[in-house]
């Protein structure tokens, strides 16, 4: 088996949790790192080099995984691809579309592999939401809500996360991650993005949103807010089906829950979920529908629907029970984090080893991820009073 030789540009926080997720993957070697403030290394197998140039102009390296600021990622990718490396690059894959496309552009010339670092696309209950949308087991999936809550404790004013010259803002720089999951599980294309804004002060927009309409009727909403304590840091991500609605907690989820009216053909389905607990299981007949309270009369153009029939969107339903759970990973955030970094690198080996092997995250999708972040923030610019 080979083993590939492995550079870090970028070595601040992310930089040094790629090293400690992937040192043991048996696929790679980390031999180098680059950072323009990191002065040393205590590890006697990594090379420093304090200009990145030095990294990716050296023979021995194979592939290179860059974790710097968005601004940076197209002159960095470009120069790593015409030196013949293989590419891990951290989103966004740039702050705007003539940056993405020179990417690309270098890429297709060069047949070397490089992926943007939409990991959570591996995650297994994305997984299995998306194969579960597209054979619309619980028929159509209607909405998809996305609420982000991060600190900005370790955000000062001048930290180039507030900078737009540099981050893009956040929905480029964060909201990218999510804008991406929602294109893969829905697996259907944009046709109208919207977007607002608040910014605490003229240096800091702090609070985000942007509806996204797709194709297929799904619309979903991303609402990011970087303005509180790190204990209120979550993340939850809502999925509307006409016959469910699947709860994700965490912005690497780490458990859910769900309420599903569900028949005897799909019911076994939730098995696939890790760490199934079912709390609530009622027979249609003996479930209560609160929609309209006791004494409502029936109006013009209902029709008296077996018990185990129902509509929603327009269409007829066999339902046999409503059921409520919960599903959890048992892991950590880190090993979860770490698991889902190692996958992202083994799709790269083995793009590299089998050419027909398609990366599992394309060019052409983290392009379009990010003409829908850069569409919505544009909107958030044209909504000024």
């Amino acid at each position: 088996m080979n083993k590939y030789r492995l550079g870090i540009i970028g070595y601040g926080g992310f930089g040094q949790f790629l090293n400690n997720s992937w040192k043991e993957n048996k696929k790679i070697d980390i031999i180098a790192v680059s950072d323009l403030a990191y002065k040393a290394t205590t590890d006697k197998n990594l090379n420093f080099y304090p200009d990145w140039r030095q990294l990716v102009a050296e023979p021995n390296i194979d592939i290179v995984a860059i974790a710097t600021p968005p601004n940076t990622h197209p002159e960095i990718a470009i120069k790593a691809i015409e030196n013949g490396k293989h590419v891990i690059l951290e989103k966004p894959l740039a702050i705007n579309l003539a940056d993405a496309k020179k990417i690309k552009t270098a890429q297709a010339n060069s047949g070397n592999i490089l992926v943007v670092d939409f990991m959570l696309r591996f995650h297994p209950f994305i997984l299995q939401l998306k194969e579960w949308t597209q054979s619309q087991l619980f028929g159509k999936l209607r909405r998809v809500g996305v609420e982000n809550y991060a600190q900005d404790e370790g955000l000062p004013v001048s930290h180039w996360f507030w900078d737009k010259n540099q981050s893009g803002g956040i929905l480029i720089e964060h909201g990218v991650h999510f804008i991406d999951l929602v294109n893969l599980i829905t697996g259907a294309d944009p046709i109208d993005v919207t977007g607002t804004k608040f910014s605490r002060s003229p240096q800091q927009e702090d609070q985000v949103l942007a509806n996204v309409c797709y194709n297929n009727g799904v619309i979903a909403t991303h609402y990011h807010d970087f303005s509180r304590p790190g204990f209120f840091e979550t993340t939850s991500i809502r999925l509307v089906y006409d016959l469910a609605q699947i709860d994700l907690f965490g912005w690497i989820p780490l458990n859910g829950n769900f309420s599903i009216l569900i028949n005897s053909n799909s019911i076994t389905e939730l098995e696939k979920l890790p760490g199934l607990k079912i709390t609530q299981n009622i027979p249609i007949e003996k479930a209560v529908d609160n929609s309209r309270p006791s004494g409502w009369g029936q109006t013009d153009g209902e029709n008296n629907l077996p018990s185990t029939r129902l509509v929603s969107g327009g269409k007829q339903y066999k339902v046999n029970c409503h059921i409520k759970g919960t599903f959890n990973l048992t892991m950590t955030k880190q090993k979860v984090y770490s698991d889902l970094l190692n996958n992202v690198l083994d799709d790269v080996v083995c793009s590299i080893e089998e050419p027909s092997h398609k990366p599992f995250i394309t060019i052409d999708e983290a392009i379009m991820s990010l003409k829908i972040a850069l569409a919505a923030a544009a909107a958030t610019s044209e909504n000024d009073l």
